[in-house]
């Protein structure tokens, strides 16, 4: 994740009513506004005040993370990882001070159910093993913002990204307020994200634990908040669904089903039927 105080240029997003997937970044386009004939009465519809986003406690991933820096650590990080259906994602790069300067993406987090893995971008590059994952349709990557990450993952190995869920484009397609990781957290898991580690330079060969840690919580808080969301019925039509012969919630996956299958006959030009008697 990027530090807040840089620029970010999004890109403009137009709507295509015939292509629900946007093929540059692999995630899910929201239904334009005048899709959605109705919105859903999910009671979080109220911005929340910087305030009350910092009564929250603070949430700190505390599960085992592996930081990738060699080959053969590569072979074993991808090996689990093809036994999870849902994976957080995020990326840090080295924060800049100057107009014009820019730095590649040093860290690639994935998180799963029981592990986060950190990978040293700036040691070990973007192996095509981890971004055949990143390509993966059939494996759910959940974060927020992924556009420009994902752009940058590319100038290191090109792959055509797929399975990702933008968690901010899906709060915004159900009328919820708040669309960055640390809104979306007091929304749905009523904890605060700590920005303290947000000056790090992450190209550094000595990462501290604590450093290592405000890393792996960021993409675990997003694999958390893509399962708050899908079970509140908040992820519209910006989620595939798992595919059931992974570990995932057949209820739920039926029901992003049929959520995708309401949105897709909603935009549909509506047509006279025809008044002849029978």
């Amino acid at each position: 994740m990027r530090p807040e105080y840089t620029r970010r240029h999004a890109p403009h997003m137009t709507s295509h009513t015939n292509r629900p997937q946007d093929r540059a970044s692999g995630t899910r386009r929201a239904a334009p506004p005048h899709a959605s004939r109705a919105r859903p009465s999910h009671g979080r519809d109220r911005k929340l005040s910087a305030e009350e986003i910092n009564a929250h406690p603070v949430a700190s991933y505390q599960g085992p993370i592996h930081v990738i820096d060699s080959d053969s650590q590569v072979e074993i990080a991808v090996r689990a990882m093809r036994r999870e259906a849902i994976l957080g994602f995020d990326t840090e790069t080295r924060p800049t001070f100057r107009k014009g300067e820019h730095y590649p993406p040093a860290l690639l987090q994935l998180a799963g159910e029981h592990a986060v893995w950190v990978f040293r971008l700036s040691i070990v590059g973007l192996p095509q093993s981890v971004a055949a994952i990143l390509a993966d349709p059939a494996v759910v990557k959940a974060g927020v913002s992924n556009t420009r990450d994902l752009a940058e993952l590319r100038q290191l190995t090109d792959f055509v990204p797929a399975g990702f869920v933008d968690l901010g484009h899906a709060a915004k397609e159900v009328g919820i307020p708040h669309h960055g990781l640390r809104g979306l957290a007091a929304v749905f898991l009523s904890c605060r994200i700590s920005k303290s580690a947000q000056l790090t330079n992450w190209a550094r060969p000595d990462l501290p634990a604590r450093a290592l840690q405000y890393a792996a919580t960021d993409a675990w808080i997003g694999r958390r908040l893509y399962e708050a969301m899908r079970e509140h019925d908040c992820l519209g039509s910006a989620a595939p669904a798992p595919p059931h012969g992974k570990r995932g919630n057949l209820q739920a996956d039926l029901k992003s089903l049929l959520n995708r299958a309401m949105w897709f006959f909603s935009r549909r030009p509506r047509t006279p039927r025809d008044s002849t008697p029978s």
